[in-house]
Parts: structure tokens; sequence; C-alpha cells
């Protein structure tokens, strides 16, 4: 570190010029050198995460732009575990050693990096409280368990989904192991007035067998001219197509488009519906108590913390 504070993405971005507010603090961290895993979030005036705030600030490069936007967006740090300090790596000590480590070291931090804390009691309890309070949901990571930078047993990650049945107007083009078939379904539903409104797209969790089928009746089904009244941000290719999927999303943005949508599956298949004359069942929101009975891998021997709704560090 050799005194240099970098704040970087998981992708390698560099956020630091654009972020003075979490550098200024992480200058005053009492140690020698560390690195720190956490969230960039902002928060509303009733102290829900805006997504769109903290999306806005680690876009923008543009140094005057971030300094009115500094104003409007103010940027947290909210640190959730530490893999290095003071020259040692601490990613295999146990979770709870680690969020001691961390929870010292930023005892006096107050302002732009915060320690995120969590919870061995009550976690239903818990979870319920953040989703009530419109947050995204919460990470349950397993005691005595070494830092992970991906998914696993250990380390699990429980939301509340809202999921709806949409129509297929249209499709991206593929690329890779996709070319020549689809990339992402463009997805719709129809207002109040009737008319398509568009609600985002997706594009993973398909099988092979599931892209060559949708694929064959997508490619006969071609139309000109837009699918929508609305704009979409990239070039499709318009269908008139009985043919539609049922996606789950995190919520919805102030455009009406999904966010993080995905393939919504009913006994282990994706929920596909070839023939718009067939009504599929309205997929049951998964209980409160069923989320956190299904992560049967971490089961009571775990803690409980927010999953802060931001920009990955």
């Amino acid at each position: 570190m050799d005194g240099e504070i970098r704040l970087i993405n998981k992708a390698l971005v560099d956020y630091t010029s654009r972020l003075p507010e979490v550098t200024l603090d992480a200058e005053r961290i009492p140690a020698g050198d560390y690195v720190i895993d956490g969230e960039l979030c902002v928060f509303g005036p009733d102290g829900r995460t805006v997504f769109k705030g903290s999306q806005i600030r680690c876009s923008t490069e543009d140094l005057a732009k971030q300094r009115l936007l500094r104003a409007k967006y103010p940027v947290v740090f909210m640190a959730f575990d530490i893999q290095q300090l003071d020259g040692r790596d601490t990613e295999d000590l146990p979770y709870e050693l680690r969020k001691k480590l961390l929870h010292d070291l930023l005892l006096s931090q107050n302002q732009a990096i915060r320690y995120t804390p969590h919870f061995d009691e009550d976690k239903r309890g818990i979870f319920g409280r953040l989703i009530a309070a419109g947050e995204e949901g919460a990470i349950m990571k397993r005691h005595g368990s070494r830092y992970e930078n991906r998914r696993s047993n250990s380390w699990l990650k429980v939301k509340k989904w809202d999921q709806e049945r949409c129509l297929v107007v249209g499709y991206t083009p593929g690329e890779g192991k996709r070319a020549g078939r689809f990339g992402a379904l463009i997805l719709a539903k129809k207002g109040d007035d009737g008319r398509l409104l568009y609600v985002g797209k997706v594009g993973s969790g398909f099988n092979d067998q599931e892209i060559t089928r949708i694929y064959d009746v997508l490619r006969r089904s071609h139309i000109d001219g837009a699918a929508f009244a609305s704009r979409v941000n990239e070039p499709y290719q318009p269908v008139d197509v009985p043919l539609e999927v049922t996606v789950k999303y995190f919520e919805v943005t102030e455009q009406g488009v999904f966010r993080m949508p995905s393939l919504m599956k009913e006994f282990g298949r994706n929920m596909i519906h070839y023939d718009r004359t067939i009504v599929a069942k309205a997929p049951k929101q998964m209980s409160m108590k069923e989320m956190l009975d299904s992560v049967r891998t971490v089961g009571e021997d775990a803690s409980v913390s927010q999953k802060w709704r931001g920009n990955g560090s």
C-alpha cells in the first residue's frame, strides 16, 4: 500500500478520484496497510438505500460533475469484511475474528466508512424488518468460515423477489456461444391503456435445448418496426409470437423496468410458456420462513447481516 489509498471494484475499476469522501475517511484509518471489503451505498432521507445514487456516483468520471453529485448523493462505504491488515493476510481467519478486527479498526469512523453489524439471534425477525423497510435482503455467513470471494455453502444471499409473467416481443442477437441465435429476450407487459410497455430483458438461465427451441420460434416470427412506443436502449429484432416467460425481479425502476430479472423455476424447470392461451399458475412467493429454512447448509450456526443495495468494491 505504501500510504496510497485506492478504491477498486471487483472488475478492477478505480473509483478513488470519483469518491473523495470515502478516500478521505480511509486515510484516517489507523493501520499501516489494509484491504477492506464492502458496498458503496447512498442513503435517502428515509434511511433506505438509493441504488440510482450509487450507480451515478460510481459511473461519473467527470470530476466537476462529481463535486455537484457529492452534495446530492453522498456515498457511504458499508464495510463488512477485512482481507489484509498490517501486512497480514486475514482471509483464513474465522469470520467472527475478522469482524472483530474490522470493528476495532473502524471504531472511530462514522462518516463515509461505516461498519456493517451482524446478528446471531432472531434471523427471521431481522430479515422481515429489512424487507418491510424496502431493502434487498440479507447475507447469512457460517460461524468460523474463511473469507469467500464467490458464492459458497458458507456465504448465502437471502433475497425477496417479486415475479411476473411477461410477453416476449423481441430478442437481441446472440454472441459467442450464442452466435446465430438469440442473446436475450425483450420483455413487455400491457399497460392500462392496452399498449405494450418495455419491462426489461432476460438472457441467462436457458439450457441449450431451450435456446434452440425458442430461437426456432423467434426466427419465424419477425415483424417490421418497433414493438414499443417507449425506447429500448439497444438494437433488437421485434417479433409477434405466442411466447411468454415468467421472471423474478427485485424491484421496478423509475422507468418501469425490472431490476435484476431472471427466469423463474417451478419444480426445477424454467417457466417458459410457448402458447399464450395457456394460463400459467402464478409462482408462489416464497415466505420469509421458507427462504431462511431453505438455507440449510448454513443452518442455525450463522450470523445474518443486511444485503446492501449499492455498488460492490
